[in-house]
C-alpha cells in the first residue's frame, strides 16, 4: 500500500499554489484584460469587469494574499494525504 507524507504534500500544494497566484498577480499586471477575460470564464461568465482595479493592487495586499493562497494550499495538501492515507488503509 503507497502512503503520502502528508507534510510533502502539503509543502508541495503550498509551494504550487503561490507559484499559480504570482502568475496570476503577474498576467494582471502585463495584460490586465487578458487577465480579467481568463477570470469570468473561471466564475461561470459572471462578469468581474465593474469591480476590475483601474490599477495594481499594493505591495501589501498582494503578499498577503499570497500569504494565504499559500496557507490554504497547504492546509488542503495535508488533509488531502492524511484522508488518502485512511482511505487506502480501508481498502
Amino acid at each position: 500500500m503507497n502512503t503520502l507524507n502528508p507534510k510533502v504534500t502539503a509543502l508541495t500544494l503550498g509551494s504550487v499554489s503561490g507559484i499559480i497566484y504570482i502568475a496570476c498577480v503577474l498576467l494582471f499586471a502585463v495584460a490586465p484584460r487578458i487577465g480579467i477575460a481568463l477570470a469570468n470564464t473561471m466564475v461561470h461568465g459572471l462578469d468581474l469587469t465593474s469591480i476590475m482595479r483601474v490599477s495594481m493592487a499594493p505591495f501589501g495586499t498582494i503578499l498577503v494574499g499570497l500569504v494565504e493562497i499559500a496557507l490554504l494550499g497547504y492546509l488542503i495538501g495535508w488533509l488531502f494525504a492524511v484522508m488518502y492515507n485512511y482511505f487506502a488503509k480501508q481498502k
